[in-house]
C-alpha cells in the first residue's frame, strides 16, 4: 500500500484543486471540505489502532476480502474491488448529506483509488527491483525492505513538501469522526493522533533514499494519481 503521506498529499493536491467547487462525484455532489477530506483519506488505515488488529481487518477496510495482494490485479478481483467500494459509497451518500460528512467519505474513496494504482503500478515495480537481490514476495524480508522505502518516501515528503504545515493543522484540529460500519471514533482518533507524533512531530535524521522504489518515482506516482483521480470526475 501506498505510504500515509503520500496519501495526505494526494489529498492535497486535489482538495486545492477543488476548493471552492462544488464535485459531482458518481455518487452525488459534495462541496469539499479540507479538513474532513484530509482525514477522510487515512481512515482506512485506521483500523490498525484496533485492540487485536490482525492483517484481516485491514483488507476489509480495503474491500479486498479473500484477494490476495499479488493477485489483485486480475480484472475479475479489480472488478469485484470496484463493486464493493461503490456499493459502500453509494450507502455512505445517500446516508450523510453535510459536506463535512460526504468530504470524509470522498477522502475514503481517493485512499482507495490511490491505493489501487499503487498495488498495480508500484508494488510490480518493488518486486522487480528487489528481484536481483534473490527476494521475492513470499520472503517476509521483502516486505521488511518495502516498508523501509515508504518511509523514506514518507520522511521526505514531510521535511519537503510546501502544503505540509496545511496537512498538519488538519488533523490535529479536526473534530472526532468515524467511518459507520468500518472504523470506530476512538480508534480513528488514536491512529490519528500517531500519525501526528510519528510523521510530524518526532524529528527523522538519517534520511536516505529509498533502495528499491526512488523518492522521484513516487512523486512522479503522485501527481499521476492525483491527475487520473480528478480527471474521472470530468
Amino acid at each position: 500500500m501506498a505510504g500515509t503521506m503520500v496519501h495526505l498529499v494526494i489529498a492535497d493536491i486535489l482538495a486545492q484543486e477543488w476548493a471552492g467547487t462544488e464535485i459531482i462525484t458518481p455518487y452525488g455532489s459534495v462541496m469539499v471540505e479540507y479538513d474532513y477530506f484530509i482525514a477522510g483519506n487515512i481512515c482506512p488505515d485506521g483500523i490498525m489502532a484496533r485492540k487485536g488488529y490482525v492483517r484481516e481487518m485491514k483488507k476489509h477496510t480495503h474491500f479486498r476480502d479473500n484477494i490476495n495482494d499479488g493477485d489483485f490485479h486480475k480484472k475479475e478481483n479489480i472488478a469485484l474491488f470496484h463493486k464493493r467500494l461503490e456499493s459502500f459509497m453509494k450507502n455512505s451518500f445517500n446516508s450523510f448529506k453535510t459536506d463535512s460528512e460526504r468530504s470524509l467519505y470522498l477522502g475514503y474513496w481517493v485512499h482507495m483509488l490511490a491505493d489501487e494504482m499503487f498495488v498495480v503500478q508500484i508494488r510490480p515495480e518493488f518486486l522487480r527491483n528487489i528481484s536481483i537481490t534473490g527476494l521475492t514476495e513470499k520472503n517476509m524480508e521483502t516486505f521488511k525492505y518495502f516498508s523501509m522505502d515508504v518511509d523514506m518516501v514518507d520522511f521526505r515528503i514531510v521535511n519537503q513538501y510546501e502544503g505540509i504545515q496545511r496537512i498538519y493543522n488538519a488533523l490535529s484540529e479536526i473534530k472526532p469522526y468515524k467511518i459507520s460500519g468500518m472504523v470506530t471514533e476512538d480508534e480513528l482518533t488514536d491512529s490519528r493522533n500517531w500519525i501526528l507524533q510519528y510523521f510530524f512531530e518526532t524529528e527523522h535524521t538519517g534520511i536516505t533514499e529509498p533502495v528499491y522504489i526512488s523518492y522521484n518515482r513516487m512523486i512522479e506516482f503522485i501527481k499521476d494519481a492525483a491527475s487520473k483521480i480528478s480527471g474521472s470526475f470530468k
